[in-house]
């Protein structure tokens, strides 16, 4: 099971949620999920998301295919997007003795601002 939460940093005025709270995955299997962030401004903003994976040791057999972290968003005043994830988790982690008791898994996004403009 993979569950999906987020944050957004404090100075980054958006809604951002994940579009499903948790998904059975299958070891191996590419998986979509999403996360919507809405503007609350009327002003546009730029973002961009860091992630982190929960525990600590499942990151390395966590393999993202595409994903919206470490680009720059772009988001306009009042709009909403959808940001995609593109994952699968490799095989060995169910081999792994340090994960292998392990069913549960937590990806976790935090959206920060990176507008650079005086003032912002």
């Amino acid at each position: 099971t993979v569950t999906f939460s987020c944050d957004s940093h404090y100075d980054m005025p958006v809604q951002f949620v994940p579009c499903q709270t948790r998904m059975e995955v299958l070891v191996g299997e590419p998986t979509l999920a999403f996360f919507a962030c809405y503007n609350k401004t009327a002003e546009t903003l730029h973002g961009m998301a860091t992630y982190t994976i929960y525990p600590s040791n499942a990151h390395y057999y966590f393999t993202k295919l595409q994903c919206f972290c470490f680009e720059e968003q772009r988001i306009k005043p009042h709009e909403y997007i959808e940001l995609p994830v593109f994952f699968y988790i490799e095989p060995d982690f169910s081999q792994d003795p340090n994960t292998a008791d392990s069913h549960n898994m937590i990806l976790h996004y935090t959206f920060f601002n990176v507008d650079t403009r005086p003032g912002q």
